[in-house]
Formats: C-alpha cells, structure tokens, sequence
C-alpha cells in the first residue's frame, strides 16, 4: 500500500529500533488489501523526510488522535512490551539505563507497572521522581544499586545502551533470582563472573530482540499497540508521554505539506 505522511518522527522521541516512521493515510492499496484508502495508519520509512512510502506493514491509528501524539505509539508499545516480557509486578523494583529514546519511556512505563524504586542507571543528569544511580563510578554504583533492591521482592532490570562498562555492574548487583533484558545494540565486550553473578543466583538474561518485531509481527504486538494507543489518546498519560521527549521542539519533526 501506498502511505502518504502527515508527520515524521525523528530519534529524539522513539526509540532507533522503529525510526524513523510516519503518520498519514493511505492513499494507495491493493485490491486484497482490508484497509480503505483513508485510513490513518503508522507506517515504516526508510527516509525521514519521504512524502509517500509504500509498505505492507502499518500500525491503524484513530481518526481521533492527534497526529503528533500518534508518534507516542510505537515507543510507548516498546515500553509496555519489554517489561511485560520481563515479568515486571506490583513493587518490585526496576532498572534501567540510558541508551537511545526509549529510557525515558521505559522508566515511565515502569512506574505505571506500579515498580518501586524505579531506578535509572547514568552517566547524566536525573530522572525527576526516580532514583539515579550514576555510573561514573562502578564501585560506588554497585553498593548504591545493591542497597536500592534490598528490600525489593524482585528486580527487573532493562539495559538499553549496550555498554560493557555499564552492564558488568548492573549484572553484578541483581540480586537471586533478578531478570535482566539486554536490549541495547550489540554489547562491546565486557567480563563477568558468571557462575558467581549469573548461575549462583540465578539471574534470568534475556535478549531483547522481539522490541525489533513492532512492523514485521504484529500479532504478537495486539496488546501492547492497543493499550499504548489507548494511552496516547488519554490526555493525562499522553502527557505524561510527551513529557519523556528530550527535545519537544523536535518531537513532530516537521509537518509535511498536504497535497
């Protein structure tokens, strides 16, 4: 089908895994195709800037939605994703590192989950209403995580950067039983003591390759597309949303010119 855009995402707001894409409607399909031309969709794009793409897979989005909150969708879906493959429940705590778009996202998403501490691993300014652990220093980042997830009754921890030098700490500071989901790009060699840190305590890790499926698997993702639209088009959470973009000035990147 052929997608004319009406807004394009940029980096800033959604995670690298699904940007860029585009909101706009349908303008073309085949004869086999359900969706009627008109219909407002979500759909990949390999140039950020492209006035028409054609593609086989869109996500639907409500007539409605503000266009530029339609942007929320795909990195909202990761965010509720990735921690329900993590088995995130009521006060446990959880983890999470800076990495692309996403960390805001998913340190919100946590929160909603009901997780306490939520907890934000970085190398840069705080997360306001979550605790920060800095990586500066691995010393003192491992005491303060180890004494953060104390009490907790389970941790789940996300790792969305792919660095060495911050994932060789959080794995040492899960404690038995914790679930990490390595989701950043490929990891840069690091060393851990896997039978002390990993087998000994028995730590879950997970890859977090599924978030790349959003486009290509869309049964799997039903549940969390519907309840990231559902959350967009509420206006408390899609604030909240909104609030997780870095730049807001960037987040509808630039609308496009309608024919």
């Amino acid at each position: 089908m052929r997608v004319r855009a009406e807004i394009h995402s940029q980096p800033v707001i959604a995670s690298t895994r699904v940007a860029p894409f585009l909101v706009g409607r349908v303008v073309g399909a085949d004869r086999d195709e359900p969706r009627s031309i008109g219909s407002r969709v979500i759909a990949p794009s390999s140039d950020s800037f492209a006035l028409e793409v054609e593609t086989d897979t869109v996500i639907p989005v409500p007539d409605t939605l503000e266009t530029a909150d339609a942007l929320l969708i795909p990195p909202a879906a990761i965010a509720l994703r990735l921690w329900r493959a993590l088995r995130l429940e009521l006060g446990e705590a959880a983890i999470y590192t800076d990495g692309d778009g996403l960390s805001p996202f998913a340190g919100l998403v946590a929160a909603w989950h009901g997780a306490t501490p939520v907890i934000h691993v970085t190398t840069g300014a705080s997360i306001v209403d979550h605790e920060t652990v800095s990586i500066v220093d691995a010393v003192s980042a491992l005491d303060r995580l180890r004494s953060l997830t104390a009490t907790a009754p389970g941790v789940a921890a996300v790792d969305l950067s792919g660095r060495g030098t911050i994932i060789g700490p959080l794995i040492e500071s899960l404690p038995r039983w914790g679930r990490l989901m390595l989701a950043g790009p490929s990891a840069e060699p690091f060393t851990t003591a896997f039978y002390t840190d990993i087998h000994r305590k028995g730590v879950v890790v997970s890859s977090g390759a599924e978030l790349n499926s959003i486009f290509s698997d869309q049964g799997a993702w039903q549940a969390d597309l519907q309840n990231a639209t559902r959350l967009a088009m509420n206006p408390k959470r899609a604030a909240q949303l909104r609030a997780c973009i870095g730049q807001p000035a960037l987040v509808a990147a630039s609308y496009v010119e309608h024919f």
